[in-house]
């Protein structure tokens, strides 16, 4: 057949022929054995083939037509490629994960108190630490000092450092608690839990 051909229908027996090249049907007839033995060629050099490509234009021809005639029943993935880069990925992670319980733990991290010394911090036991600090820092920052309040260890520790005086009331209200800014302008007080 040449490229000038018009297109005919295939004839009942050409759809046998299909059918029996195919696998669909098996026929003793001459034609049904030759689609079996062109079924086997093409099945083998399929898989002999590095890529699954053949580079034989008339055979491709035929595979691709094969191929959209539901011939060949290949599942093509691209498993191949995939394959090696998930299996990076997860031992990356593996090695990932075993470095990161490899690594010694924290040692009890403190929070680091620049500028103040353990003779100035002022201890007060309280009901509620965390509501008193909180309290006082927003007494303190209503009158525009910068507060900088932390917990650690169930204790909360408040540090200020005054950069202008405070007014009447907010120093009445620091009293009545009884907390003072040292002589340096800097406040530290630690708010520890009442005992049971």
């Amino acid at each position: 057949m040449s490229g000038n051909e018009p297109w005919n229908e295939p004839s009942f027996e050409d759809e046998a022929w299909v059918r029996s090249l195919a696998g669909r049907e098996s026929d003793t007839s001459p034609s049904s054995r030759e689609a079996a033995i062109l079924r086997n060629v093409i099945v083998r050099q399929h898989a002999e083939s590095e890529e699954g490509h053949v580079t034989s234009p008339g055979l491709d021809r035929l595979l691709f037509r094969c191929r959209a005639e539901g011939v060949l029943d290949e599942k093509r993935s691209n498993a191949r490629y995939w394959k090696p880069i998930s299996l990076a990925a997860a031992v990356t992670l593996a090695i990932g994960i075993t470095l990161i319980y490899q690594l010694p733990p924290p040692q009890g991290e403190q929070p680091v108190m620049r500028g103040f010394h353990q003779g100035n911090v002022q201890q007060l036991k309280v009901a509620y630490p965390g509501a008193v600090a909180a309290e006082i820092r927003d007494v303190l920052e209503r009158d525009g000092v910068h507060v900088l309040i932390f917990n650690s260890d169930g204790a909360w520790t408040l540090q200020a450092e005054l950069t202008h005086s405070l007014s009447p009331e907010v120093t009445r209200k620091l009293s009545q608690q009884g907390i003072e800014f040292g002589s340096d302008g800097k406040l530290m007080v630690r708010f520890l839990p009442i005992a049971p």
